[in-house]
């Protein structure tokens, strides 16, 4: 006949067992950003955790970097979001969700993208034409997905009004 002091090695090992090979991840979802977002705009970004173990603890990066700006909050035990107001050029980047638990660590990471209205590099001054034509270089830039800015350079005349697209 068995006795307790036989069993109970055997019941700790199945629940240890448990504890350990039956731990679950958090499964994020996408981040939930905003389509088309302009400087002092406003941008909230929710991370989502559909599933695992609680509790689970959310952090936020932006670039690889831990944030220590904008407005972080855990609105439930599975969701977390970040708030950024004013938006600005110095916002764009790669913003990630960092959420962790017992059995680890999940992360999700979508780009945020800034669009504002072309600035000048070096404003322009008054010209006087002499001849008929000349070509004028406007030095501004337009900040594109990329990070790359953009110039251009028009032709003017003395006969007809100036007009620049971007």
């Amino acid at each position: 006949m068995r006795t307790y002091s036989d069993i109970l090695p055997w019941i700790l090992f199945i629940l240890i067992s448990r504890e350990v090979l039956c731990r679950e991840l958090p499964k994020l979802n996408p981040l939930s950003l905003p389509e088309s977002l302009t400087i002092h705009s406003r941008a909230r970004l929710l991370c989502v955790a559909s599933s695992g173990d609680q509790p689970i603890d959310f952090q936020w990066l932006k670039d690889g970097v831990l944030l220590t700006s904008g407005k972080i909050e855990q609105l439930d035990e599975w969701t977390s979001s970040l708030t950024i107001h004013p938006l600005s050029l110095e916002h764009i980047g790669n913003y990630t969700c960092k959420a962790s638990n017992r059995a680890g660590t999940n992360y999700v990471t979508a780009p945020l993208f800034v669009t504002a209205p072309p600035q000048w590099v070096v404003e322009p001054v008054d010209l006087q034409i002499e001849q008929e034509k000349c070509y004028l270089k406007l030095q501004s830039r337009r900040l594109t997905k990329s990070k790359n800015f953009l110039e251009g350079k028009i032709r003017i005349s003395a006969k007809s009004p100036v007009y620049a697209l971007w």
